[in-house]
């Protein structure tokens, strides 16, 4: 049953529902519950579970029927979603986990938590990209995962400005600045971050690839041991370079990259991603049945589950680090 089938069900049977929901406040049959909800004093919405296949809904409906408040969603191919409906549409805030992809010994898995609006992501949020292991349980094992995410401002699927994360095997990249239309990292001043070089850039990109910028490669104490100022060309070599002593006035460009370095690695934000994520599906797949919704201590801990993408903090910590510089 898919979602519209879903709906059709209800449309096709709305009278004989609502009249068992005024006489018998419950409408039952076989994969089908509806009843009243006890969540909220005097509420006149209803709370459903639906299981038909491989299609299962546990959520709020309003008077007509339609989805409007707190629902989960799961379809075939581990596609799912948590978080609220307006209308029948994603919206407010949630969680939602794209098809997954089989390649090889591995799966693939596409998640977005954040703002939702008219089914679309929106305003802001986390887009998360994982692979692993087909043969283990989602989310088994942080140190063998390879994933990559990005966290900030967008619409739907076009990243506007934020922080873009990779981590492969031990070695991990950070990018922090803007995007064009086509997602391609683009902008007068980003940062990139490679861990394996211990290397920090910070200048103008267009199109994923570095124009010039400022470049420093970091010592085992943290400190700055070689600092220049670079122009590329378009196969991104070197063009032409300036050491730092030669322009002893941008010495606080240098001193922002070094905060921006100490910021990155204060903190486990790879960890918090992955946990994030985790930590939310597993919590949502433990607790979302038609009693949390009516609890009135589960519910609102279920409401509290669907904001934890406000968790996932590098973005705002960078920047708030970096507003001394502006």
């Amino acid at each position: 049953m898919s979602d519209l089938e879903k709906k059709e069900f209800i449309s096709a049977k709305k009278g004989k529902i609502l009249e068992e929901l005024l006489i018998e406040k419950l409408f039952k049959e076989e994969g089908v519950i509806i009843r009243k909800w006890e969540g909220e004093a005097n509420a006149k919405d209803y709370i459903a579970e639906i299981k038909k296949g491989d299609i299962q809904f546990v959520g709020i409906l309003d008077s007509n029927l339609v989805k409007n408040g707190y629902g989960y969603m799961s379809l075939p191919n581990n596609e799912r979603y948590f978080g609220v409906y307006t209308d029948d549409l994603r919206s407010k805030h949630g969680i939602y986990q794209y098809p997954d992809k089989i390649n090889g010994d591995k799966i693939e898995r596409e998640f977005f938590f954040g703002v939702f609006n008219e089914g679309k992501a929106d305003n802001r949020g986390v887009y998360l990209w994982i692979t692993e292991d087909k043969n283990v349980p989602m989310f088994n094992n942080f140190e063998e995962a390879d994933f990559s995410c990005f966290i900030g401002d967008l619409n739907a699927k076009h990243f506007i400005e934020g922080t873009y994360m990779t981590k492969k095997g031990e070695e991990y990249f950070v990018y922090h600045g803007k995007f064009n239309e086509k997602n391609e990292k683009d902008g007068d001043w980003a940062f990139y971050y490679n861990s394996d070089k211990d290397e920090l850039m910070y200048g103008k990109v267009e199109q994923n690839k570095f124009v010039n910028a400022y470049l420093s490669v970091f010592d085992d104490d943290g400190n700055i041991k070689n600092g220049i100022f670079v122009n590329f060309d378009e196969n991104r070599k070197i063009k032409d370079y300036k050491q730092k002593e030669e322009m002893p006035d941008k010495s606080v460009i240098f001193d922002k990259m070094f905060d921006f370095r100490n910021i990155i690695l204060d903190k486990d934000y790879f960890g918090e991603v992955f946990n994030t994520f985790k930590n939310t599906l597993s919590y949502i797949d433990e607790n979302v049945n038609l009693e949390s919704l009516d609890s009135p201590d589960k519910f609102p801990k279920l409401i509290n589950a669907s904001f934890n993408f406000n968790k996932m903090t590098i973005k705002e910590d960078i920047e708030k680090v970096l507003a001394k510089y502006e």
